[in-house]
């Protein structure tokens, strides 16, 4: 399998807790599209702010440009 064919693939992630939002930031930063779910809506409606603040950490150490953050 190349590596291309890895790429902009439809995702589902169970679970948005300490694993399941790295993950789902994971493939979004490969520019797929993420579908991230978990049984806690708490949980769920947090992960999208603790996704932002990874790609700002990674941004500022200079593992993924601002083009990636912004297209994820």
């Amino acid at each position: 399998m190349e590596s291309t064919e890895l790429l902009e693939k439809k995702i589902a992630v169970i679970g948005a807790g300490l694993m399941g939002h790295a993950i789902a930031q994971l493939f979004a930063a490969k520019a797929n599209a993420v579908s991230l779910f978990d049984s806690n809506q708490q949980v769920l409606e947090s992960a999208p702010a603790r996704i932002r603040s990874n790609f700002e950490i990674l941004l500022d150490l200079g593992f993924v440009t601002r083009d990636q953050v912004e297209s994820a």
